[in-house]
C-alpha cells in the first residue's frame, strides 16, 4: 500500500551524485521511516538515494539564477546557502552568460559535517501542497522562516 508515502515527479537539477542533470526522478516522502527517497523515473538501474529527514536543514522553493554552465548554478546555490536569496543572485552574477531565473525545489542537508544542496525542478504535480504540508512536519520549509527567533 502507498499509505505514509507521498510522491512528486521532479527533474534533477543538481546535487544527487548518481543522477544525471535533467533526469526525471521521483521524490518520495516516507513518513514511516522519516526519509526522502529519490528514484529515477525511467532508468531502473540507477540506485535509489535515501536522505534521512533528521539531516535536512531546509526544504522548499527558491529562485535561482540559471546560466548555461552547471558550475554557475552550483555557485548560485552555494551563494544562496551563504547569503540567502541575495547570495544566489550574487553567486550567479559573477559570470557573463545568459541567465534565467529558475524556481527550484531546494533541499539543504548536512552530511559528514558539510552542508550540501539538492536542487530539483517540479515536473507537473497536482499534490505539491499536500506533499509540502506533510514535509514541513519534519523539516523547516519556507513558511517556517521567522527571523528573530532562535532556538538552541
Amino acid at each position: 500500500s502507498n499509505e505514509g508515502f507521498l510522491q512528486l515527479a521532479m527533474i534533477h537539477f543538481s546535487g544527487l551524485p548518481t543522477f544525471p542533470d535533467g533526469a526525471p526522478c521521483d521524490m518520495i516522502l516516507n513518513e514511516k521511516e522519516h526519509t526522502l527517497l529519490f528514484r529515477s523515473h525511467f532508468n531502473k538501474k540507477l540506485p535509489t538515494t535515501t536522505l534521512p529527514l533528521e539531516k535536512v536543514t531546509f526544504a522548499g522553493y527558491d529562485h535561482i539564477l540559471e546560466s548555461k554552465h552547471q558550475s554557475k548554478i552550483d555557485r548560485a546555490v552555494a551563494g544562496g546557502l551563504l547569503f540567502g536569496g541575495v547570495g544566489a543572485v550574487v553567486g550567479a552574477a559573477t559570470t557573463d552568460d545568459k541567465k534565467s531565473v529558475q524556481k527550484l525545489f531546494v533541499i539543504r542537508y548536512v552530511s559528514n559535517d558539510e552542508e550540501k544542496v539538492i536542487a530539483l525542478k517540479e515536473n507537473g504535480n497536482l499534490n505539491t501542497a499536500k506533499f509540502l504540508n506533510a514535509l514541513q512536519k519534519y523539516v523547516p520549509t519556507n513558511s517556517d522562516k521567522s527571523p528573530g527567533n532562535v532556538t538552541l
